[in-house]
């Protein structure tokens, strides 16, 4: 079996109503919107197809050189296929998050083909299932300030099934900087809490906004509402203001989705600053390299929740370790039923739960009847 032909799918449909994952009303998700998702398409020699998306950007430059190095290729050659991409990445100076992202789709694509040609799911070919079911929390992306509204939105997740939250706690870098935002931030916080009680796991995500000193102040007073963690205070570029908030307040953090490969994510590991890692299979490697960053996190006690970009392949890698080691799976309300728009199976989770595919491969397969349009880019040969 040898690749054939590698190939970038823009899909383009129209979404009516509300997200059916979301258990509360949002203005915004209730529109009427227009969704775009891209796939990547790596057919065979034997007419097997090996499919993944939506995948992180459009740029299709990022693809077309790890692209070519496909064709002619045997896809069962996943080691030598990854590393051969990844070589070609940093062999011209290129190191940033659209060439691992476009590795990423490309590794997952195999992955995918490979699961169909054994006529499993990826799953079981990583040495899963781990349990029969996953534990999902709730991304809460789409959520309110308002007081009232914020006790109401985490009772109705809570409700609907959910034991963990993640409230986002800023949108913009440094807005503690403007007057009042230090406060809103932190008010914000203790009103999730005291709605969700004391015993109920509950993080914040600080979306890199914050500088060392805000970051500080913020990370102490934090620490009183007990969160299972702090998502990055701090940009992952400060691995010394990382060590500082760790040293000065004992806060529990998280960080990963930005640091990509496990080369990045060894020194945050040896700094013993995280408590649990985020890297993705969507934007550090693909489920290849999510696999050895699994192994990586597990000697140092560190365990990976992986960001929720595209739950079609972390669920995967999650299933395949111990929930010792991935113990959740990130669900980020509304984006995941938007991004599964087009699938004819979509993985939405059911009473806080999600549970596995069972098609070959990653389970997914386009639904022709939602795509209003589509267009085809050859990217190899």
């Amino acid at each position: 079996m040898k690749i054939e032909k590698v190939e970038f799918v823009q899909l383009s449909g129209t979404r009516t109503g509300p997200c059916p994952d979301v258990p509360f009303d949002h203005p915004d998700l209730a529109k009427t919107r227009k969704l775009t998702a891209c796939y990547v398409r790596i057919t065979t020699d034997t007419g097997l197809v090996g499919l993944y998306g939506p995948v992180f950007g459009n740029e299709t430059n990022h693809f077309i050189p790890l692209a070519r190095l496909l064709i002619g290729r045997d896809p069962l050659q996943g080691e030598m296929l990854w590393n051969e991409m990844f070589r070609r990445i940093f062999r011209f100076g290129h190191k940033n998050q659209y060439d691992l992202s476009a590795l990423s789709a490309l590794d997952n694509a195999l992955w995918d083909l490979r699961g169909k040609h054994a006529g499993m799911p990826v799953y079981r070919l990583l040495g899963g299932p781990s349990r029969e079911k996953i534990r999902a929390y709730a991304t809460v992306m789409c959520g309110s300030w308002d007081p009232a509204k914020v006790a109401e939105q985490a009772i109705a997740l809570r409700n609907a099934g959910f034991t963990a939250q993640k409230w986002m706690l800023q949108k913009w870098p440094l807005w503690t900087q403007r007057p009042g935002e230090y406060t809103r931030c932190l008010t914000l916080a203790q009103n999730v809490r005291k709605a969700l009680g004391e015993n109920y796991d509950l993080m914040f995500d600080a979306v890199m906004s914050w500088d060392l000193t805000d970051a500080l102040r913020l990370s102490r007073e934090l620490a009183k509402l007990n969160p299972l963690w702090l998502e990055e205070p701090l940009p992952s570029t400060q691995l010394d203001g990382f060590k500082r908030i760790k040293r000065e307040t004992g806060i529990t953090m998280a960080a990963g989705e930005h640091l990509y490969t496990r080369w990045e994510l060894k020194p945050f590991l040896d700094a013993e600053v995280l408590d649990y890692a985020q890297c993705d299979t969507d934007w550090s490697g693909g489920i290849t390299e999510l696999t050895k960053i699994c192994a990586l996190a597990e000697t140092y006690g560190v365990k990976v929740i992986p960001h929720g970009s595209n739950i079609m392949s972390t669920l995967h890698l999650i299933a395949s370790q111990p929930d010792w080691v991935c113990p959740m799976q990130e669900y980020l309300l509304g984006a995941v039923s938007d991004s599964q728009y087009f699938h004819k199976q979509p993985v939405l989770a059911v009473g806080g739960f999600l549970t596995f595919p069972t098609a070959p491969g990653l389970g997914i397969e386009i639904d022709e009847s939602k795509v209003e349009s589509s267009e085809t880019i050859c990217l190899a040969p």
